[in-house]
């Protein structure tokens, strides 16, 4: 297919297949739909078994057309996830899971998957997508916070993606429901548990920072590598400087991610930098990684 060809087909894509979704939602009742990602897709598993997403405007068309989700990350987990000892991989954020799933096909190192995603229909898609792989998975439907219980959880109506415990992340039209809390310091003695080499990461659409601060700082001793998401929302939780300060210096190596999407490339960066990107309320979000 020639190159205007291949622009004009994404072009009709982008007009009609997020439109066609969300009147299916909407009039008909979708919820979600499943496809078989093709040979050679990050997303496909040896069993060629498919995946599951919500019925949703933004993030269901994208990986759907692409047959893949945040390359970036993906590139930075495989850079990094070196050697054959075992991984317990922790995924804060879940959402549908395919993050996790595209880890889990790219590094057979990975023995241990955690998944926090506390909203249902995320779940749902979350529990299918992982159940390809023979890994020892612990899904928990529930968010990650400073307490156990229950608290409201904001959703954005076009993007399943962007879910939040923070109403500030949200776009003018929003709803919520109560959700399932996890206290993140109790979680993260458990995931201690063993001796696995552990890789972090956390998207949570506006409060990485914050659940960073809620872990216990000897956690970060056996995390070899990992990545959170960075978004200045106009609200934030207040954060522990000096906690965060300390997970960040934990890690000698540190860079901001790039993004096509967003047409940035990848920058080394310091705890200070970070801090000061923090405090910029700079725009785009960008998404942090981090090894030794």
């Amino acid at each position: 297919m020639a190159i205007n060809d291949l622009n004009q087909a994404n072009q009709f894509y982008g007009r009609v297949v997020p439109a066609t979704i969300h009147l299916c939602r909407d009039w008909y009742g979708l919820k979600s739909l499943e496809f078989r990602p093709r040979d050679g897709s990050p997303l496909h598993a040896r069993d060629n078994s498919t995946v599951k997403l919500v019925a949703d405007r933004e993030m269901c068309p994208i990986a759907l057309g692409r047959h893949r989700w945040q390359i970036e990350e993906l590139q930075f987990a495989k850079r990094v996830c070196v050697g054959t000892e075992p991984i317990t991989l922790i995924d804060i954020g879940a959402n549908v899971g395919l993050f996790s799933r595209q880890l889990l096909i790219a590094i057979p190192a990975i023995a241990k998957a955690y998944a926090y995603e506390p909203e249902r229909e995320n779940f749902a898609c979350l529990s299918h997508n992982l159940a390809p792989f023979d890994c020892e998975k612990i899904m928990m439907e529930a968010a990650v916070s400073d307490s156990s219980g229950e608290a409201e959880f904001y959703l954005d109506p076009n993007n399943s993606g962007n879910y939040s415990l923070a109403a500030s992340a949200m776009p003018p039209s929003f709803t919520k429901v109560t959700v399932k809390t996890l206290n993140a310091t109790s979680e993260c003695a458990t995931w201690v548990e063993g001796q696995n080499r552990i890789f972090y990461k956390s998207d949570t659409e506006g409060l990485d920072e914050w659940v960073v601060t809620l872990i216990r700082p000897e956690f970060w001793s056996r995390v070899f590598a990992g990545m959170i998401e960075l978004w200045n929302i106009a609200k934030k939780r207040s954060i522990n400087s000096a906690a965060l300060s300390f997970m960040l210096d934990s890690f000698p190596n540190k860079v901001f991610l790039a993004n096509a999407d967003t047409k940035v490339s990848e920058a080394p960066v310091s705890t200070a930098d970070i801090f000061n990107y923090i405090n910029s309320r700079a725009q785009p979000h960008r998404d942090l990684a981090f090894w030794r």
